[in-house]
């Protein structure tokens, strides 16, 4: 039964993870527009996001190949359940006159 506290442990992990990935995927894409790098924020954002990811999934790996098991569904609950957030809510962009600011960046 210690193999199903694996799974799970290793689930909340892919959605945490998962969070972290597809948020930070989403905050880009968001602030692509008014940036005055976009090449370099993509650039960033994507080695970022890629080596947390990376790393969190080798921590897993590392310690019980069920945890890395459990992680995969739980990573894509995570973008199905940011993806279907996003869209239904239709959240403010970040800095956008949605959230209050004037197109040059004022309250």
């Amino acid at each position: 039964m210690a193999w199903i506290g694996l799974l799970l442990t290793g689930f909340a992990v892919g959605i945490g993870l998962g969070a972290v990935f597809f948020g930070s995927l989403w905050w880009t894409t968001a602030r692509m527009a008014g940036s005055a790098h976009p090449a370099r924020l993509i650039t960033v954002s994507y080695l970022g996001r890629t080596i947390v990811l990376a790393i969190g999934l080798l921590m897993l790996a590392r310690l019980d190949g069920l945890l890395l098991i459990g992680s995969l569904p739980g990573l894509i609950m995570a973008r199905e359940a940011l993806t279907r957030a996003a869209t239904r809510q239709r959240l403010p962009v970040p800095g956008s006159i949605q959230e209050g600011r004037t197109s040059d960046g004022r309250a």
